[in-house]
């Protein structure tokens, strides 16, 4: 370390003001560097101005591409300061900042010289003294080529509502040379998490439309943040559209146990009530009609083509014969007005058109099986057991006898191709198991009873009035002759 000092004399007898500059280490009088100068230098009250090199002042290995900080300490009234870097033990010198403020830290991204007799210098800017160098040499090594490990797929719900925040979680992801990682997930609706804060594995969403969304993660390594991993596996999100559950007349996202009985026109609700709405003849058509989440009563009268919706309105839409066949055709969240013609194989919806789909014979089974929010116009043909999903495809299910059954039995939003046999009381679910439950008699009812976004196996027994939902209870409501609404 090399010093510059001030010296003041005052000489007895009279006013004799001396300012003197010189290089202390350099002048005999001082002992030419050996320490008996700054001695000498404090006695006569001297004010000394220095630099020393903190960082990295021997046996450092930084890594090339690295944010090392270069730190100093220094005393008097040094300015900004000047640092250099050599890569031959001082025998070139390299500038990696000029007239930077004498703050005691520099950060700096360590160059692509690699050598093992590195040194540092920090020095005054204004004419480079005083000046320090690193005490021993350092090195600077070349970067390992890194990676960072794909994260594990993200867990959480599997299905929801729209506008509620559901919390997923990743981790798992590591570098390969030790270094931290950081995460962010991929939400699938053109946003992201962000970069989450180190150590932070989990982060929420919502989303403001239905749909299936496929959430994944990615990492990255914290020193380098250009290293990323791949992204993950997907986790499946199912948005469905609102009200799904059917029959969830007090919009709680429970189906509701009721039976609409023809002989009063009067529909039972569990828990809620009885209303009178409908006569006999008419068929049951229950659904959302204005889009509040709430199922609607309603009833169609094949008699005169009306719709009754209760406290709607009364819409005059089809024809003695005809199927009422409700549904969310358009993805709007409202229940639409909607036949299918078996004489000549048309779906009419109203106010969307008429699509041509099906032939006498088959069985009309709505529903939305890709999961985008809007019912699918499909039929089931019980002489061949073909499902004809229009825009999807022909599935071979079921057989002839069969009850169709189509729900949302794994909660991923999509209505699964799905038929009860009531010879042996079992539900055929296509990809997914065979389920006894039910005999002879019952008759199927698809519900999400408990409001976890799957669709409940359920039947409800006419000799008794029972409601036997698996996994759940045994619910006695209605009478034989009543119609189980679902």
């Amino acid at each position: 370390m090399k010093t510059r000092s001030t010296l003041f004399l005052l000489l007895t007898g009279g006013l004799l003001f001396l300012a003197l500059h010189a290089e202390a280490a350099d002048l005999g009088l001082y002992g030419g560097g050996n320490g008996r100068g700054d001695a000498m230098a404090e006695v006569l009250g001297q004010t000394m101005d220095s630099i020393t090199v903190t960082a990295p002042n021997g046996g450092e290995s930084w890594i090339v591409g690295s944010s090392q900080n270069i730190t100093w300490t220094s005393t008097g009234t040094v300015g900004n300061v000047n640092i250099d870097y050599s890569t031959n033990s001082g025998g070139n010198w390299t500038s990696i900042a000029a007239g930077t403020a004498n703050d005691g830290i520099y950060p700096w991204t360590v160059a692509n010289t690699p050598s093992t007799t590195c040194l540092v210098r920090v020095s005054d800017a204004a004419d480079g003294s005083p000046t320090d160098t690193s005490n021993a040499v350092f090195s600077i090594v070349a970067s390992t080529a890194e990676t960072v490990s794909a994260p594990s797929q993200p867990s959480g719900a599997n299905s929801g509502l729209k506008a509620t925040s559901y919390p997923f979680t990743t981790g798992g992801s590591t570098s390969s040379l030790g270094h931290s990682v950081q995460y962010k997930f991929d939400w699938d609706d053109g946003s992201t998490s962000g970069w989450l804060a180190e150590g932070t594995t989990s982060a929420s969403h919502s989303w403001a439309a239905t749909g299936t969304y496929n959430i994944r993660a990615m990492a990255r390594c914290v020193a380098h943040p250009a290293i990323e991993s791949l992204w993950s596996d997907a986790h499946a999100m199912a948005i469905p559209a609102a009200g799904k559950a059917p029959c969830d007349f007090n919009g709680d996202g429970r189906s509701d146990i009721a039976v609409w009985r023809p002989s009063n026109g009067c529909w039972y609700i569990l828990g809620q009530g009885v209303y009178q709405w409908g006569t006999a003849g008419d068929i049951p058509v229950p659904g959302d009609y204005n889009g509040d989440g709430r199922t609607d009563i309603a009833v169609w009268r094949p008699s005169n083509g009306n719709w009754y919706v209760l406290g709607q309105g009364i819409y005059n839409w089809g024809t003695n014969g005809d199927v009422p066949v409700p549904g969310d055709y358009n993805g709007d969240g409202r229940t639409d007005i909607a036949v299918w013609r078996p004489n000549n194989g048309c779906w009419y919806v109203l106010e969307q058109g008429i699509c041509d789909w099906g032939t006498n014979g088959d069985k009309p089974v709505p529903g939305d099986y890709n999961g985008d929010g809007r019912t699918d116009i499909a039929v089931w043909r019980p002489s061949n057991g073909n499902w004809y999903i229009l825009g999807h495809g022909i599935y071979d299910w079921g057989t002839n006898g069969d009850v169709p059954v189509p729900g949302d039995y794994n909660g991923d939003g999509r209505a699964d191709i799905a038929v009860w046999r009531p010879s042996s009381g079992c539900w055929f679910i296509q990809g997914q198991a065979i389920y006894d439950w039910g005999t002879n008699g019952d008759v199927p009812v698809c519900g999400d009873y408990n409001g976890n976004g799957n669709t409940d196996m359920t039947v409800w027994r006419p000799s008794n009035g029972i409601w036997y939902i698996q996994g759940q209870g045994v619910y006695d409501w209605g009478t034989n002759g009543d119609i189980p609404l679902d």
